[in-house]
């Protein structure tokens, strides 16, 4: 059996001006260490202050909302992966089920998340075993499992997903895995849920490689984690444009989401979180 300690930190709560997810929303993101981390993001900064760090080898990976079911889930892909479920209340994270894919270390291995609430389907990516091209991922919620959809068509990896609610579109992002080629660029794309495929919209220069983008209910644009610079940059989904919001605190940022203000705990436990950390396990069997 393993254990994951999750730490949450800091709090913020920010003004959008879309009611498409929620009059305040708040910026969280797990990292891919061993600690299995939940952090607070500034949108505006970048800067995040993570808790103590925690025991045991676990690696998050992906970040997904569902406001209908108020549910935050991410992946963890250490071992044998699986979906979990993250109570901000309690900083608990409790496993749905093993997805039957592989984990960080084998070459079909899962990573991202995103929820499409106009079908209540969560999607991840999976790696081909032979490199390059990904596949489209449907998770069932209730059991973890997940099915191939569809491959993506392209010859870079997709690293990341996220779904945006008002134009119904499933973005992904593919990586340049060599910084130092300059003709080398990551892509946005569209994604076709049904088939999977997906359709380049621009280049992303600025960037080289991305763990986690989502949607920012404020702007309408995309926000994205660059783990070569550690930097979270804004992302312009119509012309693919990159802008540096900031350096983070530490890099490794898998997964980004933004969760309504109902949804996350009461100003007085936020305080507390900042000032300490809630410490938490879930075990899996």
């Amino acid at each position: 059996m393993k254990n994951l300690m999750l730490s949450v930190a800091g709090a913020a709560v920010f003004f959008a001006t879309t009611p498409a997810i929620s009059q305040t929303s708040t910026l969280y993101g797990v990292t891919g260490a061993a600690n299995g981390d939940v952090v607070i993001i500034d949108v505006a900064s970048g800067i995040f202050t993570g808790g103590p760090t925690a025991s045991g080898a676990v690696f998050l990976s992906g970040l997904a909302f569902d406001q209908q079911s108020g549910t935050l889930y991410s992946l963890d892909v250490f071992g044998d992966p699986a979906l979990v479920s993250i109570d901000l209340n309690t900083s608990q994270a409790t496993e749905i089920g093993g997805i039957g894919f592989g984990g960080i270390f084998t070459a079909d291995r899962a990573r991202s998340l995103a929820f499409d609430s106009s079908s209540d389907t969560l999607f991840a990516l999976g790696s081909s075993s032979s490199g390059g091209d990904s596949r489209l991922l449907s998770i069932d919620a209730g059991t973890g499992a997940a099915s191939v959809v569809g491959s993506a068509g392209l010859p870079d990896e997709l690293t990341a997903i996220t779904y945006d609610p008002v134009t119904d579109t499933l973005y992904g992002v593919t990586s340049n895995f060599a910084p130092l080629a300059p003709d080398l660029v990551s892509q946005l794309v569209e994604i076709d849920r049904a088939t999977g495929a997906a359709t380049v919209i621009a280049g992303l220069q600025g960037a080289s490689l991305f763990d986690a983008i989502a949607v920012n209910p404020f702007s309408g644009g995309l926000i994205g984690f660059d783990a070569v610079t550690g930097s979270l940059l804004t992302i312009d989904p119509l012309s693919g444009a990159t802008g540096v919001i900031g350096e983070t605190t530490r890099n490794g940022i898998t997964g980004l989401a933004f969760v309504p203000s109902g949804f996350v705990p009461a100003p007085g436990a936020a305080a507390a979180l900042g000032l300490g950390g809630l410490l938490a396990a879930r075990r899996r069997r």
